[in-house]
């Protein structure tokens, strides 16, 4: 994929006035000449193919700098490229013994949130820190204890057994289901303090994510794609605890090893050219769609990205 976050407006103020007219010169007459490819169109302008052009090869680079590249040639030449194939997962990660022995009995502790009127479900662990997020459609019982039955097979699939969950009032009405796991709640407008701390965690690494984007207006998939984003990376590096451990909450529970540098490829937000496939290829559909970049998929190299064409997420 194609990937364009920075404005051109933003990329304009890194030149002088001529360096502008000079690269916006050289953009208009890649679109005379049917919109060639960068490098093509760099090896045309280098061996003087087009007489008394008015412009170098240091400026088509530098439009390119400034309008990233052109959004024809990607629609219409990009071609299929078949993903790359998901390795075995042959390593299973080892927990210490007696490291296990102090973590196999785990407290959750549990609470709702919003962001920008998304709600959120969030669970924390105690001692490990391993955090999840959910968005469900109410908050009725029956959500509830559907919620927390997905979290319970999380933790016992690693070995793990829920012993106690702590949260507040709100949750006292499924204290009963959940037995024989015992359900702690503290006392009127209290706030479990973990999840507290997880919460306002979460919520600090969206406004950082936030400020960093140039959109003034996020959609709702945008905002719980950044929450989930933001969860993922917290059970990646953890805490002071894991450090000293040198093992994260993602390689307690989801079984995943340390990130690989070469699966980070986009930054949240990005603006991307995403390919599609087509039935018949001999017309003139354009081979890819404008999207946004929404986070990784588990941080294994694939992304989910939200088609500008529809709004949706895609996969």
């Amino acid at each position: 994929a194609f990937n364009f976050l920075s404005t051109v407006k933003e990329n304009k103020k890194m030149y002088g006035a001529r360096d502008i007219r000079k690269a916006d010169e050289a953009n208009a007459l890649n679109r005379k000449v049917n919109h060639q490819a960068k490098d093509k169109y760099l090896r045309i302008i280098k061996d003087n193919w087009i007489r008394n052009v008015p412009f170098t090869v240091g400026d088509v680079r530098r439009s390119h700098d400034i309008h990233g590249p052109p959004i024809p040639p990607i629609k219409g030449r990009t071609r299929y490229q078949e993903s790359q194939r998901i390795s075995d997962a042959h390593d299973i990660i080892q927990i210490p013994k007696q490291m296990y022995d102090n973590l196999k009995h785990v407290t959750l502790c549990v609470d709702f949130y919003f962001v920008n009127g998304v709600e959120v479900f969030h669970f924390i662990s105690r001692k490990i820190g391993y955090r999840t997020v959910s968005f469900p459609i109410n908050r009725t019982k029956s959500t509830m204890l559907s919620e927390r039955n997905d979290i319970f097979k999380i933790y016992n699939s690693r070995g793990f057994k829920i012993i106690e969950v702590h949260a507040d009032n709100e949750f006292e009405k499924i204290s009963k289901d959940i037995l024989p796991v015992r359900m702690r709640l503290v006392g009127t407008d209290e706030h479990v303090p973990e999840v507290e701390r997880s919460i306002q965690t979460q919520k600090n690494d969206c406004r950082a994510m936030c400020h960093a984007m140039p959109f003034k207006c996020i959609p709702r998939v945008m905002i719980r794609e950044m929450i989930a984003q933001s969860n993922t990376f917290l059970n990646a590096f953890g805490n002071s605890e894991s450090s000293s451990m040198n093992l994260s909450p993602r390689n307690f529970i989801d079984n995943l090893p340390h990130i690989d540098y070469n699966d980070l490829k986009y930054e949240f937000g990005q603006y991307v050219q995403l390919h599609v496939l087509h039935t018949f290829t001999n017309n003139m559909k354009n081979r890819t769609i404008g999207a946004i970049v929404l986070g990784p998929n588990n941080i294994r190299g694939r992304y989910n990205y939200m088609s500008l064409e529809t709004g949706s997420k895609v996969n």
